[in-house]
């Protein structure tokens, strides 16, 4: 048998075990919980899971979808990630080393560019994760984009270190981009730096308060900026006590009451009065926060650029393999958070309503830092047009259906996360694609 099919089935079997642990990330994550202990137990009845209980995608079917302890329906949601995890990366490796779809990976040992897929296939990973939460609770948590990040500006680097082939397939930055990506690194970590000590303001800081009384109201109702946090849940009013006092009325010359902040005002019941009494009251004050805080890694990048070959001349150093992929990792991350945020501040300033999340900032941002500066760029056009057309199909759904009631509020991380998918998979035809479209101008 040709290895690269055994390769194929252990790419199949290594997904449905990710995925496995994906539906204990997507459970416990959002709730705050750790996602190694408590072990694997049942929701119910606490039961433990034994080793074959925890078998993917086949115990759910030997279990007959059932708790073996209590005989609680197991939610078919498991062997649905487990077995779409498997999928996309069989189909990924296929993609790669079968299909053709990747011209760099032919003739070459599997093994050689194996750290490079790995680093892909984590970034699909944290994918999943982030949709899947995203698509229920309107919430990135961001330890997934960070712990993508993490992994794309550790893994690339040592890969090529040890590996000298795999600069050819990782992302990576030359000449004055080297200094730009270098540069806006150091801006941002002193934005960070400023925004940890308070010297920076923090956008939007009153708001999550607002936010989480919501959810803590009603957990059905989708928020879109926070995460939830335990909470007990707000109190109707209580009554005016009886007696003479509740009969006194103001003096006429009595000053105004003061407003009452939203994290003390009572939470509106009608949909529209409550998106619009979640809708910050000085929105356009809390951008310009952010527009401060992304003058200096931007400042950073352009002075970096400007500078670098006048401050470093050494020919070795500007080819070093080394800086050529961090720096590629550093750009592709800048690049893509950058650019959403850019239409995140554009967008709110047309439309006077929030547009995007910090969270979507944060999951294009280590989209950008697994596949690079262009390609990051290109997963954000390709999702809007992935949200557009489901917003359009949904539409003629809807009025088909004589269906009058509509969506608050629509996530963009998943179609982030679609487009990305798509984009690793077939990176190759579209990319010979708008090359043909670029020569045919």
């Amino acid at each position: 048998m040709n290895p690269i099919w055994i390769w194929l089935g252990f790419a199949f079997l290594f997904g449905a075990s990710i995925g496995s642990f994906l539906n204990v990330l997507v459970y416990r994550l959002p709730e705050g919980m750790s996602i190694s202990l408590p072990p694997s137990h049942c929701p119910n009845c606490k039961h433990r899971l034994a080793w074959w209980e925890n078998v993917p995608i086949l115990a759910w079917f030997y279990l007959g979808a059932k708790c073996v302890a209590c005989r609680m329906a197991i939610s078919p949601r498991y062997v649905i990630v487990e077995t779409l995890t498997a999928l996309l990366f069989a189909v990924i490796f296929w993609a790669f080393y079968i299909a053709g779809f990747r011209q760099e990976f032919q003739g070459i040992a599997v093994g050689t560019t194996l750290p490079v897929v790995i680093i892909h296939l984590a970034m699909v990973s944290g994918l999943i994760a982030a949709t899947l939460i995203d698509a229920k609770l309107y919430i990135i948590p961001l330890e997934i984009p960070w712990t993508v990040t993490a992994i794309a500006v550790v893994g690339y680097p040592l890969a090529v270190f040890f590996i000298p082939y795999t600069q050819q397939i990782a992302p990576g930055a030359t000449g004055p981009w080297v200094g730009a990506a270098l540069g806006g690194t150091a801006g941002l970590l002193v934005a960070l730096t400023l925004l940890w000590l308070r010297v920076l303001p923090r956008s939007f800081d009153d708001d999550h308060l607002a936010h989480d009384r919501v959810k803590a109201a009603d957990p059905a109702i989708p928020v879109t900026e926070g995460a939830a946090t335990p909470a007990t849940p707000v109190a109707a009013e209580a009554p005016a006590p009886a007696g003479d006092q509740a009969a006194v009325a103001p003096e006429a010359s009595a000053p105004a009451p003061a407003p009452i902040p939203r994290d003390e005002s009572p939470i509106p019941t009608d949909p529209k009065a409550l998106d619009a009494w979640l809708d910050h009251p000085n929105l356009m004050g809390e951008m310009l926060k952010e527009c401060l805080f992304l003058l200096l890694p931007v400042g950073g990048a352009v002075a970096g650029f400007i500078l670098w070959n006048h401050l470093l001349a050494d020919p070795h150093m500007q080819h070093h393999r080394v800086l050529h992929v961090l720096t590629g990792v550093l750009a592709g991350y800048l690049a893509g958070g950058g650019f959403i945020w850019f239409v995140r501040i554009a967008g709110t300033f047309s439309f006077r309503r929030e547009a995007l999340g910090l969270g979507d900032v944060h999951l294009l941002a280590a989209i950008g830092a697994v596949m690079g500066a262009f390609d990051s760029v290109l997963t954000l056009f390709a999702a809007a047009f992935l949200g557009l057309g489901y917003a359009a199909v949904a539409f003629v759904v809807a009025k088909a259906m004589n269906k009058k009631g509509q969506m608050r509020v629509i996530p963009f991380g998943p179609y982030l996360s679609a487009a990305a998918v798509l984009l690793v998979i077939f990176h190759g035809p579209v990319e010979e694609l708008l090359r043909r479209w670029a020569g045919g101008r």
